[in-house]
C-alpha cells in the first residue's frame, strides 16, 4: 500500500510540476535575440544579483556555437545542430524537436536565433538540394516542437543563422554564396512567414542583421563594406573607408543616437553617425568576431584578440569621449562568444582555454564597472569546448552554454534542492550512446534527513521505473542521505546508466524528488529533464574499463592533494532470508577537484574465481555500473549515503559476504 501510494503522489505531484507546456504570452521577452533587441546593445536592463552562484547547469545533447535566447516564459532555447533543446527557469529539460533529416535539413549552429510572436521560435537551416549545393529554410516553430512554417529562400546560408527581429516585428534573414553572386540577400519576412522585401548586396553577408528604430537595417558584408539599407530594400550609404580583412564579422552595434558600432578586423572600432559618416575609430591591431556592448553611462567595451599575448583575448570598455577607460585580459578565446552586461554595468564574458591540442576548461566571468575581473565559473577539462555568448533573464538570471550544457547563475539558493538532468537530450539509439542521469544536491542550511527517488518514464504513459532495480514498485528503492550535510553543494552525481539501445525510439523523461524519511512529504520540488531516443534500437556488447582494470591516472606532482576516500559498510553484521540489507557509503575528497568514477561490487568468501558481481545490477561485467563524480568536489564530504535497500532472497547461497568501493578517474 505504502509503495502505490507513493507512485499516485508521485504522478500526481509530477503531473501538477510538468503539466502541459504553457501557453505563451505576448509579454516581451527577457532576451529574445542575439545581444538582447534589434539595436543588439547587449545591454539587460536589471542588474545580475551579486554574488553570483551556480543554481543548475542541464545538458543539452550536441554542442553549438550559436547564441541563445530567452522567450517571455523564461524558458531558455539551445539549438545544435542536431536537435533544439528548451529548458525551464528552474533547469528541466524539455526537448523541442529535431532535424527533418529525411528532408536533409539540418539548424544552423553558428550565429542566433530569436523568438518571434507567441513565444515561437524563429530560425535558419540549411536543406541539401543535391551536388553539394544547399539552400536556406526558415523556419517558426512552437513551444511543444510544432513546426509553424518554413520558407525556403533563394540564397545560401553560409551554416550561419544570421538573423533578427525588427522592433516593429519582421524577420531580418542575412544569406550568402560564394560561388553564386546573385545568391547573396538580405531577405525581410513577416512572422506568418511571408516574404515581404530583398535586397541584393555585391558580396555574402557576413553578419546578423542589426535594425535601428526607424527600419534601417545594418549589415556586414565579405567585400569588407558596412550596409545600411532603408526599409523596403533601397541602399541608403555604405562605408568603406576602413581598410581591413575582406570581410566584416562583427555584427554593428546602435545606440539611442543611431551611432553605429563594429569591430573592422586589424583595424579596431569603427563609430558611424546615422549617415555613414565617419565619427571614431579606435585603433587596435587585432580580430574579433563578437559585437560591441553598450554600457551604462554612455560607454562602451568590446572584445578582441590580445595582439600582445597571442591565443589571449581583451576587453577594452572607451568612454563617451572614445578615450579607454580601461581594458581586461582574459585567458584563452573568447571571439565567438559576444558578451553580456546588465544594469549596473557588469559585463559577462563566456570563452575557453587550454594548451593547443589539448583538454580545454570553459569559464564564465564578470567584469566590473571598474574593469576587475572576477571568476563566476568553470568547467571540468574536456576535449569539447562548445561555447556561447551569455544572456540575462528578467530576474537577473546569467545563462550560459558551456561544454555541452546550460549553466544558470543566480542568488545562493535558499532551500534544499534537487535537480536532475541528462547527458544527451536527443540520441540515435544506433550510435550506441548511453543514457545517464546527474543530480544536483543544495542544501544551504542545516543538515536534514532525505529519502531520494530517480525514476523514468515514457512521456506518453504513466509507469515509472525506479532506480536503482528499474522496477515499477518503489519499495526498496529509494536511496537516503543521513543526513544531507548543511551547506552542502554536490554539482553532479551520475546514477544511472541504460543503453540507448534498450529504449524503444520516443520520448523519455527522467524525475528526481526528496521526500521526509519515512513519509511520502515532499521535501524538494520535483525535478525533471526529458530525453528523446531516435532511430531503431539494435542489439550488440559494450565494452567498459572496469573496477578491476588499472586506473588510468595516478596521482603526481602535477596533481598535488590526496586522493578521495570512501568506506562502505551494513546496517549489521549478519541477515537471515528476507531481512532488508542497507548498504551505505561515505566519503570525502579534500584533494583537488576531479572527475570521478565510483564502483561497488561484492564477492563470496571462498570463492576461488573471486567474482565480482557490480552494483546496481549485480552482473559480473561492470559495463553501465558506475556512479560519477563529474567533478566531486574539494572539500566534498557526505557523511553517510545508503544506496542500496535489498531483501535478500531464499535462493542467495549461504555464506559471508564482502562489499567493495573504490574510486577510479572518469
Amino acid at each position: 500500500m505504502k509503495a502505490l501510494a507513493l507512485i499516485q503522489i508521485l504522478v500526481v505531484l509530477v503531473a501538477f510540476a510538468i503539466g502541459p507546456w504553457p501557453v505563451q504570452a505576448q509579454d516581451q521577452a527577457p532576451w529574445p535575440m542575439f545581444q538582447h533587441d534589434p539595436a543588439h546593445t547587449g545591454l539587460a536592463p536589471v542588474a545580475a544579483p551579486d554574488p553570483l552562484t551556480l543554481r543548475w547547469k542541464a545538458a543539452c545533447g550536441i554542442g553549438s556555437d550559436s547564441h541563445i535566447v530567452i522567450d517571455p516564459e523564461e524558458t531558455v532555447w539551445v539549438v545544435g545542430p542536431f536537435s533544439v533543446t528548451t529548458v525551464s527557469r528552474s533547469g528541466d529539460v524539455r526537448t523541442g524537436f529535431a532535424p527533418a533529416i529525411g528532408h536533409f535539413w539540418m539548424f544552423e549552429s553558428v550565429g542566433s536565433y530569436a523568438i518571434g510572436r507567441d513565444g515561437r521560435l524563429i530560425g535558419l537551416a540549411h536543406k541539401n538540394t543535391g551536388m553539394g549545393d544547399c539552400s536556406a529554410v526558415l523556419f517558426a516553430a512552437s513551444g511543444e516542437g510544432e513546426l509553424l512554417w518554413a520558407l525556403e529562400l533563394d540564397g545560401d546560408t553560409a551554416h550561419q543563422s544570421l538573423l533578427t527581429l525588427g522592433p516593429d516585428g519582421p524577420i531580418y534573414a542575412g544569406l550568402g554564396s560564394r560561388d553564386v553572386p546573385d545568391r547573396n540577400r538580405l531577405c525581410v519576412v513577416s512572422q506568418d512567414g511571408e516574404l515581404l522585401w530583398t535586397y541584393t548586396p555585391p558580396a555574402p553577408v557576413t553578419t546578423i542583421p542589426t535594425v535601428d528604430p526607424v527600419g534601417n537595417v545594418y549589415f556586414g558584408c565579405q567585400d569588407g563594406l558596412l550596409y545600411c539599407v532603408e526599409s523596403g530594400g533601397a541602399l541608403k550609404w555604405s562605408f568603406d573607408e576602413i581598410v581591413s580583412t575582406p570581410w566584416v564579422t562583427s555584427a554593428p552595434t546602435i545606440d539611442e543616437a543611431r551611432n553605429v558600432y563594429y569591430f573592422a578586423d586589424k583595424s579596431g572600432l569603427v563609430v558611424l553617425t546615422p549617415d555613414g559618416t565617419l565619427k571614431l575609430h579606435y585603433r587596435v591591431n587585432a580580430l574579433s568576431y563578437t559585437s560591441p556592448v553598450l554600457l551604462p553611462g554612455r560607454s562602451v567595451g568590446f572584445m578582441c584578440s590580445d595582439p600582445d599575448r597571442p591565443g589571449n583575448s581583451l576587453f577594452i570598455r572607451l568612454g563617451p569621449d572614445g578615450q579607454e577607460e580601461w581594458r581586461a585580459r582574459l585567458s584563452g578565446s573568447t571571439l565567438l562568444c559576444s558578451p553580456a552586461a546588465d544594469a549596473a554595468g557588469n559585463v559577462f564574458v563566456s570563452g575557453s582555454y587550454g594548451p593547443a591540442m589539448a583538454l580545454e576548461n570553459c569559464y564564465l566571468v564578470r567584469l566590473s564597472p571598474e574593469g576587475t575581473l572576477a571568476t563566476i565559473y568553470t568547467t571540468a577539462k574536456t576535449p569539447f569546448n562548445e561555447v556561447s555568448g551569455p544572456c540575462i533573464g528578467e530576474d537577473g538570471t546569467v545563462y550560459a552554454y558551456l561544454n555541452g550544457a546550460l549553466h544558470a547563475f543566480g542568488e545562493p539558493a535558499q532551500f534544499l534542492e534537487l535537480g536532475i538532468s541528462t547527458r544527451w537530450a536527443g540520441c540515435d539509439a544506433e550510435l550506441g550512446h548511453i543514457q545517464s542521469a546527474s543530480i544536483r544536491l543544495t542544501n544551504p542550511g542545516p543538515e536534514v534527513d532525505a529519502d531520494c527517488y530517480v525514476a523514468y518514464r515514457r512521456v506518453d504513459g504513466s509507469e515509472l521505473f525506479f532506480y536503482p532495480f528499474w522496477s515499477t514498485n518503489p519499495a526498496n528503492c529509494a536511496f537516503q542521505f543521513r543526513p544531507v550535510p548543511g551547506g552542502c553543494v554536490f554539482d553532479e552525481i551520475e546514477l544511472a546508466h541504460i543503453p540507448h539501445r534498450c529504449l524503444q525510439p520516443g520520448e523519455y523523461e527522467w524525475l528526481a524528488a526528496l521526500f521526509e524519511p519515512d513519509t511520502f512529504e515532499p521535501i524538494s520540488r520535483i525535478s525533471f529533464c526529458r530525453f528523446m531516443v531516435y532511430g531503431v534500437p539494435t542489439k550488440g556488447g559494450e565494452s567498459v574499463q572496469g573496477a578491476g582494470a588499472a586506473p588510468k591516472h595516478t596521482l603526481d606532482d602535477q596533481q598535488p592533494g590526496f586522493a578521495p576516500t570512501i568506506t562502505i559498510c551494513t546496517d549489521k553484521e549478519t541477515y537471515a532470508v528476507g531481512d532488508l540489507l542497507n548498504l551505505s557509503l561515505s566519503l570525502e575528497n579534500q584533494g583537488i577537484g576531479m572527475p570521478y568514477d565510483l564502483y561497488i561490487a561484492a564477492t563470496l568468501d571462498g570463492d576461488p574465481a573471486g567474482k565480482l558481481f557490480f552494483f546496481p545490477t549485480w552482473a559480473t561485467s561492470p559495463a553501465f555500473t558506475n556512479i560519477s563524480f563529474l567533478p566531486l568536489a574539494q572539500g566534498a564530504s557526505l557523511p553517510n549515503w545508503t544506496i542500496m535497500h535489498l531483501e535478500l532472497p531464499d535462493a542467495l547461497p549461504r555464506g559471508g559476504y564482502r562489499f567493495l568501493a573504490a574510486f577510479f578517474y572518469h
